[in-house]
Formats: C-alpha cells, structure tokens, sequence
C-alpha cells in the first residue's frame, strides 16, 4: 500500500515538474502567455498548458512568450481576468471588471469564455512584485503586452498586473 502511495506521488510531482505549473502553498501559480497571429492582429493570453500545445499545433499563431506568474485558482490578494472571444473577429478580449466584460457581450457580440487565471488586485501590498499587462487596440482586434507602448496600436489601458517571477507571489 505505502509503495503504491508512493508511486502515486511521485507520478504526480513529475506530471507537475513537466507542465510549467509551481504550487505556492496549496494555490495553483503558472505561467501566463501570450500568442499573437501568424496572418493578422488576432493574440491570445493564455494559462494553461494543454491551450498552448493546442495553439502551437494549429499552427497559426507564432509560439507564447511567457509575460510573467498568474493563479489558476482564486487566491489572496487576486482578481478575476474574465475572457472573451468574438466569433466573427477571432478577437480575445480579457479584462478584469465584469461589466465590461458584459458590456463586450451586448454592444461587441463577444462569448464568455469564463476566467483565464487570477492577477494580482491593483491594491494589493504584493503588487510592488507585479507588472502592468497592457491591453491595446487596432480596429476590432486586441493586443496584451508588457510594452507601454506598441506603434500602430491605441492604449486601452492596464488589463491586470502579474508577478513578473515565481519569487514575487505573494505567500499563501
């Protein structure tokens, strides 16, 4: 029994090992990245691995660059990133407030696509460890760098902060 447990365990700390995916004290804590299209402005944040395997073997979206630490769970001192997808565009539209979100659905024709992962609050003392996530905006399509600023491209403004390293989340 012990050495089937054991087995267990250890099966389970390789799968995590080889999935880009660390645990702060119980909470889920991964890496946040970001696609951006081959053949037009389309992008995509994204937080879990089996969604980059998928977007890297379709193949029409350059390999993610990893921005920085996010939760996959809720966790302490976290807010929601509620995704968005429109169905005519193919645009992704992340953003930390509901209702705007709600207000995508109604005015935009964007789908709820639920929460990609938590960011740290604005408020949040831990924040000093963060970076800001910019959300721009060309036509219909969406944009989401650490960069302030991206020619061609009009701000929309900070979409949420992430830890720019696995050493600044914050406790749990």
């Amino acid at each position: 029994m012990v050495k089937h447990l054991v087995s267990i365990v250890c099966a389970v700390v390789a799968t995590l090992a080889s999935t880009d995916v660390a645990v702060s004290r119980d909470v889920w804590a991964v890496p946040l990245r970001y696609f951006e299209a081959k053949n037009d402005d389309r992008s995509l944040v994204s937080a879990y691995r089996n969604e980059w395997d998928a977007i890297h073997l379709r193949g029409d979206f350059y390999d993610g660059n990893q921005f920085g630490w996010v939760f996959v769970e809720p966790a302490l001192g976290t807010v929601p990133l509620y995704r968005f997808m429109n169905p005519s565009s193919g645009d992704h539209f992340f953003t930390t407030y509901a209702s705007e979100g709600q207000q995508a659905i109604q005015q935009f024709g964007y789908v709820a696509e639920g929460i990609c992962c938590y960011l740290a609050a604005p408020v949040n003392p831990a924040a000093s460890a963060s970076v800001k996530l910019y959300r721009w905006r060309k036509g219909s399509f969406h944009r989401y760098t650490l960069s302030s600023s991206e020619p061609g491209w009009t701000l929309e403004g900070v979409a949420g902060y992430l830890w720019k390293d696995y050493a600044g989340l914050p406790a749990q």
